[in-house]
Parts: structure tokens; C-alpha cells; sequence
């Protein structure tokens, strides 16, 4: 299981924060998956719906159980859309065989 309720912090041990508001794991999965990145514009409708329905599923749960392909969308969507730091506390909370 994931816990998406994870605040992810800076490398000094500071919590990241966004707008004013705490980055969690979900946050950031969130983000990364209905935020746009230059190669999105050729999406499907389907993927879309898929990525906002992933992001809803997540965003606020802590004992998430996803199937090995969606970590692994969560992941690579994280690595495309943010700053080297919240891939590097995001990808071991996702994969712990990241660590």
C-alpha cells in the first residue's frame, strides 16, 4: 500500500509547499497527472479521463493499492512535470526499490 498522505519535504527536511498549501504524494500525483506536459497535446480523451480518475483515486488516500502500471504512470508523470527534489522523495514512496 501507498500512503498518499505523505508531505513530501525539501532536502533540508522542510515540508515543499505549493500555492500555500502542503505538497503530500497525492498532491503531487495529482498534479503531475492532469497537469500538461508539451507532449500531451496528441492524448486521447480516454487517457485523459483515465489520468483525472487516477488522480482523484489518490489524491487524498493513504493506504492506496495500485496495480504495477499505474505506479509506474504516477512515476513517470511526477519525473516529466516536477524539480528533480519532488521526484527524489516521491519515486521511493512509490517504488521503495527506488531507494
Amino acid at each position: 500500500m501507498i500512503d498518499f498522505t505523505t508531505i513530501l519535504t525539501d532536502l533540508e527536511g522542510s515540508s515543499i509547499m505549493d500555492n500555500g498549501r502542503l505538497v503530500t504524494l497525492g498532491r503531487a500525483a495529482m498534479m503531475a497527472l492532469i497537469g500538461q506536459v508539451p507532449e500531451d497535446q496528441s492524448m486521447t480523451g480516454e487517457d485523459r479521463f483515465r489520468f483525472a480518475r487516477l488522480a482523484e483515486k489518490v489524491m487524498d488516500n493513504p493506504a492506496a493499492k495500485l496495480p504495477v502500471e499505474d505506479v509506474a504512470l504516477i512515476k513517470d508523470r511526477i519525473g516529466k512535470f516536477f524539480s528533480p527534489v519532488v521526484v527524489y522523495r516521491a519515486w521511493p514512496l512509490l517504488d521503495p526499490a527506488v531507494a
